[in-house]
């Protein structure tokens, strides 16, 4: 989550954190879930909610909101329009990824990232 080198010091962006980080971090799940969102668009993020069962998606979305409020009032609108992005669409996220949950539960056969998306 740090990168470190010659005296520098800084946090990660949300392109450099890997989508295999430890998840039950919050502030960590809001960063992929973001990414995810801008990347990949409703499918991305529902995928990683998809394989969890915990509280951790819904207190992401939390700080999400929370990150956008700031973000807007000191005017960092790329930073604000990410958050946003995330808040507005998490009812979608939601439904997709119980749709992810309710087809793995089924036994059905893995679908692709181009299936999820042509639906």
């Amino acid at each position: 989550m740090v990168y470190s080198d010659k005296g520098i010091v800084r946090l990660l962006t949300r392109e450099e954190i890997p989508i295999t980080l430890d998840r039950e971090i919050i502030w960590l799940l809001t960063q992929q879930l973001t990414h995810a969102i801008e990347k990949d668009g409703v499918t991305g993020a529902a995928k990683i909610i998809a394989e969890m069962f915990t509280s951790e998606p819904e207190h992401a979305k939390a700080l999400a909101y929370r990150l956008f409020g700031i973000a807007d009032r000191k005017g960092w609108a790329k930073e604000a329009l990410a958050y946003n992005s995330l808040v507005i669409a998490w009812p979608e996220v939601q439904a997709k990824a119980a749709e992810l949950q309710a087809h793995a539960r089924s036994g059905g056969e893995q679908l692709t990232f181009e299936d999820l998306t042509n639906n």
